[in-house]
């Protein structure tokens, strides 16, 4: 009875050191995660709006222009980075929260990556809008970019 008691105990003891094991990859994983989206999202963003067909739309639908403007105006440019320091504050005190039970799931996972894209989205459109495009072109009225 007592040797069943030691091989029941010595079982659940490396169960819970292989599910120990198995919830570090995790963390690791969903760091390099965050380091990928957050370079990746951003940098593809400006070279799609940038550099890409996007271009074409907006030039010739005239939203270029109107982004010109409100980079030059910058009317919504401290909504937009409150929301984004929401956006950061949920994903770090969600984070936490979910450290403090010591358990995540897949779903908690993907709250967490989902409000990383939408901050790193969000912080990357405000500095094309607000930075870059009134930099690029800072005398754009309409019409063509290259002659």
């Amino acid at each position: 009875m007592l040797l069943c008691k030691i091989q029941n105990a010595r079982q659940n003891s490396l169960r819970q050191e292989n599910l120990l094991n198995k919830s570090l990859i995790f963390p690791v994983y969903t760091l390099g995660v965050k380091k990928f989206i957050g370079s990746v999202i951003p940098f593809f963003f400006f070279h799609l709006v940038c550099c890409g067909a996007l271009l074409i739309f907006l030039t010739t639908s005239g939203y270029l222009l109107l982004i010109r403007e409100e980079g030059r105006n910058k009317t919504f440019l401290i909504p937009t980075l409150l929301l984004g320091g929401l956006f950061l504050f949920i994903h770090w005190h969600y984070g936490r929260c979910c450290d403090k039970k010591n358990h995540k799931t897949l779903g908690d996972y993907s709250i967490l990556v989902i409000l990383y894209i939408s901050f790193s989205f969000l912080i990357g459109a405000a500095f094309m809008i607000y930075v870059f495009i009134p930099w690029w072109i800072p005398n754009y009225k309409g019409g063509f970019l290259l002659p």
